[in-house]
């Protein structure tokens, strides 16, 4: 944009031009007599042919700013103004008439029909995270209780183990992206580090926690100390948009593949080994390698869940195949929770221990009745 005088704007061109003082008093200005007039009579050039000069040089002003725009004219007035003008220039009413108020009214219709309308306003698209999906996929009872009525579960972990394991991961993971491999003996200085502790646990039990979660990274580092030098990513967050929906997380590593080509999508559980599609880790892989694949344009060949406490590694191949049935379950789901169908699943009752006891649909409350 440029602001300039219409003297300025003589010979030039643009696309848009705004006239934004178009009032009487402005354009045309005031004329300023000489203090001491000299009769016509004396002049030598005589009595001009028109008798008020100055109006005719403001109106060359005028034309000069409106044969500026190629496109588009846009010409500002007002009725009234405090310190200068009074009403509309009467260059603007040669030009559109006495009716000003309707020449802008048409002005406004032929402007309506040739811009875009643009977006509708819509309301944020919802977003859902692996946790609240395989609340779903476990049972939608669950994710009922959980993500529409806001019940908080009983908190199973009051050391926070699973998360102070992670962020001991996240730390070496992220020494090793900056080219240092850690060793065994460096786990407790890093667990030091980083390891967060609970006021609601005494020393002895913490010390046992931490004692675990030595354990369990030394034993990653010494059994799969091969995989070290192809990490790629650590903890990162991704997001992307499916069926109307935002569906987001964040994984925990990413290796080169070993095969040269793309990355393997890594997530580490600090439990034994659980089956994959009772619990929802199927799904949590799928979602991770949608995110790893659509928001940050890694190709994954690989989804890996490796469960710290026995060892178990389960690694299953990311094909178009799995990909498109992902797809097909996610929006499945998606589907199914914009309906409100929480149709319960009574398979997974004796694996819930949040909410069985208050559940109508449990079978595996304490007194052994079966609900309908």
């Amino acid at each position: 944009m440029q602001v300039m005088t219409i003297h300025q704007a003589k010979g030039l061109e643009f696309p848009v031009v705004v006239l934004g003082a178009a009032m009487d008093g402005r354009l045309p200005t005031k004329a300023r007599k000489d203090r001491y007039e000299i009769p016509y009579a004396m002049r030598a050039s005589g009595k001009p042919e028109a008798e008020d000069t100055h109006l005719i040089d403001e109106r060359k002003l005028f034309y000069v700013a409106v044969t500026r725009a190629r496109d588009l004219l846009i010409i500002g007035t007002a009725d009234k103004v405090k310190k200068r003008g009074g009403g509309p220039s009467p260059f603007v009413k040669e030009m559109l008439g006495e009716d000003l108020e309707n020449a802008a009214n048409l002005t406004q219709a032929r402007i309506d029909k040739v811009i875009s309308p643009g977006e509708v306003e819509r309301e944020p698209r919802k977003r859902f995270s692996y946790g609240e999906l395989a609340y779903f996929q476990q049972c939608p009872m669950r994710y009922k209780f959980a993500s529409v009525y806001g019940f908080e579960a009983n908190w199973t972990d009051p050391v926070g183990f699973g998360a102070n394991v992670h962020r001991v991961l996240e730390a070496m993971h992220q020494r090793i992206l900056e080219g240092h491999i850690p060793e065994g003996a460096e786990v407790p200085e890093i667990i030091d580090e980083v390891w967060i502790s609970s006021r609601t646990v005494d020393e002895e039990r913490e010390h046992e926690f931490r004692s675990a979660a030595e354990a369990q990274i030394k034993r990653y580092l010494q059994e799969h100390g091969e995989t070290l030098e192809r990490v790629r990513g650590a903890e990162g967050y991704f997001d992307y948009p499916l069926e109307g929906y935002v569906l987001n997380g964040k994984f925990d590593l990413l290796r080169a593949a070993g095969d040269g080509g793309g990355v393997e999508v890594v997530d580490f559980k600090t439990s034994s080994f659980v089956h994959l599609e009772t619990f929802g880790i199927d799904l949590q892989l799928d979602l991770y390698a949608l995110g790893v694949e659509r928001d940050l344009a890694k190709e994954v060949q690989e989804r890996t869940v490796h469960f710290l406490r026995d060892g178990q590694v389960h690694s299953i191949k990311w094909t178009p195949e799995r990909k498109e049935s992902a797809i097909d379950r996610l929006k499945s789901e998606l589907e199914c929770i914009s309906m409100e169908d929480y149709t319960p699943n009574t398979k997974y009752c004796k694996h819930c221990d949040e909410f069985s006891r208050i559940c109508a649909y449990s079978v595996h409350r304490e007194e052994g009745v079966v609900h309908a």
